[in-house]
């Protein structure tokens, strides 16, 4: 596994970027609302992204991309599936009427706004008609970095006692995200549906971005709400590989950093650990001796 600069698959992130969109949309539609906007998040699976089981009129069904068979498949639990391929020199309005007739063959009615959501690309899916390279081998190289920081994000939050969300693919951001809440409500001061169900208590998010086209680098992160005003630059360890960004008011840590280390995944672990302690203390999370408590198994 190797730190995939984004400028070298940026056509190829873009388009499982917004077929995840599509994904999400379809799951926004259909399943029962959850805090943080937890219902509509994609689990990884061993070869990309899926829903998950999602209610769809009498039955459920499930829609996952494979990034290694580049196909996209939708499945009933009556026993009906239908799929379609992803392909080099194929359109986005192409992918989106697949996506439809997919979902029509399975017997599944959904209507979803087909604007990209939280990207730089704002043209509706069905009105982005210019073709685009697709290149398989770099997806899967894509998906080895997303699977390597699920492992990571999962080894670092694993035992801890308050409330989370396992990591996922939070498809708006294309970033994969775990999140630890302290359980201290702090509704959001602005405007914007999203961030005022996605920040409505107080949260740690520990996650992986794979840049974009502003940023090349791949990296973790550590993104604190309430949003820290003060700069915490040097809150980290002289030894990590990790820094904090005065401009972002968040940690980085490069991946590429982390896999110049012996244990890469110790060093991310390592590097969470740091900025959650520094974090909590800060902002006096009220139960965290007890968050903190190992546990019995």
């Amino acid at each position: 596994m190797k730190a995939l600069p984004y400028s070298s698959w940026s056509s190829t992130a873009e388009t499982v970027h917004l077929v995840s969109q599509m994904l999400g949309k379809f799951k926004l539609d259909k399943m029962p609302a959850q805090p943080e906007w937890q219902q509509v998040t994609l689990p990884l699976t061993a070869t990309g992204f899926t829903t998950g089981l999602v209610p769809c009129e009498k039955n459920a069904c499930s829609i996952s991309i494979d990034l290694f068979a580049s196909t996209v498949t939708a499945t009933s639990t009556d026993g009906s599936h239908s799929s379609f391929e992803l392909r080099d020199q194929r359109s986005i309005a192409q992918y989106y009427d697949e996506f439809k007739r997919m979902l029509d063959e399975i017997g599944i009615d959904t209507a979803i706004n087909p604007a990209p959501q939280e990207m730089d690309i704002t043209t509706p899916f069905d009105e982005n008609t210019e073709t685009r390279r697709y290149d398989a081998r770099a997806a899967r190289e894509g998906f080895d970095m997303f699977a390597f920081a699920y492992r990571a994000i999962l080894g670092f939050m694993s035992g801890y006692r308050c409330k989370s969300a396992l990591p996922s693919l939070f498809w708006g951001t294309f970033d994969v995200t775990g999140v630890l809440y302290s359980g201290k409500p702090a509704p959001y001061p602005g405007n914007g549906i999203i961030e005022q169900v996605a920040f409505d208590e107080e949260l740690i998010e520990f996650g992986f971005w794979p840049g974009d086209s502003a940023e090349d680098n791949p990296s973790f992160f550590v993104l604190p709400y309430p949003f820290v005003e003060e700069d915490l630059s040097g809150t980290l360890s002289a030894s990590s590989a990790g820094f904090y960004s005065l401009e972002k008011a968040e940690y980085f840590l490069p991946l590429e950093k982390a896999l110049e280390r012996n244990d890469p995944e110790a060093e991310v672990r390592g590097f969470f650990e740091e900025a959650f302690h520094t974090l909590i203390q800060r902002g006096g999370w009220e139960q965290k001796d007890w968050y903190t408590e190992p546990l019995l198994v």
